[in-house]
């Protein structure tokens, strides 16, 4: 089956041939169709239900790298700490910290620079660590012992990543293996794989997922628009990847990855957003066409991108969020300039709803999923009072229409 992509791209091609004189250098533009963005049946929205706060020591804030809920042996969550390396582990209920754990750099038990290091439990004694600089997994136990260590980079392969393993850049445990998401590696985007697959019993690794066909057919600028979210249904077996530029998301089945690839597409849209825009060119030659890289950036950036994707198990639905654009002034602001919406997609990706967030209020990379709702780190209470990090927890609910 030709997915939305091809065929859209097929009527582009048909269209260009047409009109290639009056408008060959034309940026393309791609407009949403409204039963992705307007047009939908609303039965859902994400509802403020209350509020769940952290106690903090000293060395630990919200700029920490990632965050991790899990419940073996009861409900906890697990900050890791980019600074310093430790893992400070909290009892969900009560918000107390329970301990920290305290990685080494070198020697038998030493995991390398903490910097872009993220992590991964299924409970205390199994916590795995990714480590960009190094380009290895490691598993530690409680005992912070290094258990094994996973090469990602394998000689024989010439694919490229990044890792900054984060909320909105995940690590899975699927089985005997461990998914890990991964990002653009630089400007070249020659070869860029965006999961990494290793298989824990013989150390074996794979790499998949290229940039999809609407990136690699026009310029959309460097880095941003190729950020990417991977999103596991632990019920289907599903993988669903989300590109911060590419209108659609991708369905994979894990059981067959290496046979049939993808499933089947979805474009995913936001109500306040109609369109994509390519970037003008000013030159023919790639990568840049011309642009200066800290000239175009910023201008990048500041447009609406989408950002992470996730699959809530405890109400059957999907995450996709955007943020919307931004004004210069917004840009300088970084997190706080931030709008962000939430798109709730039903497990067939229908669209269901839309939620938008208070702007500046929350990071998008900084957030966990449990059965009383998605939890974002409140900035404002942050900045209130440092020895606490107050999450503001928001339950998808069915809309009342006799409210």
């Amino acid at each position: 089956m030709m997915s939305i992509t091809n065929k859209l791209l097929a009527i582009i091609f048909i269209t260009s041939c047409l009109t290639a004189m009056s408008c060959a250098d034309d940026p393309f533009v791609f407009e949403f169709p409204e039963d992705a963005t307007t047009l939908f049946d609303e039965k859902m929205e994400l509802k403020n239900i209350g509020v769940k706060r952290f106690e903090l020591d000293s060395t630990l804030g919200i700029i920490s790298q990632s965050v991790i809920y899990y419940e073996d042996p009861s409900p906890r969550l697990s900050i890791f700490n980019s600074q310093n390396g430790n893992i400070h582990i909290f009892d969900y209920n009560t918000g107390e910290q329970i301990k920290v754990l305290s990685l080494e750099r070198e020697g038998p038990n030493g995991v390398g620079d903490f910097g872009n290091m993220g992590h991964h439990m299924n409970n205390e004694d199994t916590i795995y660590l990714t480590n960009h600089w190094e380009g290895r997994l490691y598993l530690i136990d409680k005992n912070n012992e290094v258990i094994s260590k996973y090469d990602l980079k394998q000689d024989n392969s010439d694919a490229q990543f990044y890792l900054m393993n984060n909320s909105s850049s995940r690590i899975f445990k699927v089985g005997n293996d461990v998914l890990i998401s991964a990002e653009s590696s630089g400007n070249t985007l020659l070869n860029c794989k965006y999961m990494i697959k290793v298989n824990l019993i013989d150390s074996t690794v794979n790499y998949y997922f290229d940039e999809p066909e609407f990136l690699d057919n026009f310029f959309w600028g460097p880095l941003t628009p190729y950020k990417f979210s991977l999103a596991y249904n632990s019920n289907s077996k599903k993988l669903i990847t989300s590109f911060a530029k590419n209108p659609e998301i991708d369905v994979y089945s894990i059981e067959s990855l290496d046979k049939r690839g993808k499933i089947n597409s979805y474009v995913v849209g936001s109500k306040y957003v109609n369109n994509f825009t390519e970037q003008p060119k000013k030159r023919s030659k790639p990568p840049l066409y011309g642009h200066g890289y800290s000239e175009l950036a910023p201008k990048v950036n500041r447009e609406a991108l989408f950002l992470s994707l996730d699959y809530d198990k405890y109400s059957d639905i999907y995450l996709r969020s955007m943020v919307l654009p931004r004004s210069e002034e917004q840009y300088e602001l970084r997190a706080k300039g931030m709008e962000l919406t939430y798109i709730i997609l039903d497990n067939d990706f229908k669209k269901i709803g839309e939620t938008t967030m208070p702007k500046g209020k929350y990071r998008y990379n900084f957030y966990f999923i449990n059965k009383e709702g998605i939890h974002f780190a409140n900035l404002d209470e942050y900045a209130k009072d440092e020895d606490f990090l107050t999450f503001d927890i928001y339950s998808p609910k069915l809309i009342d229409r006799n409210d």
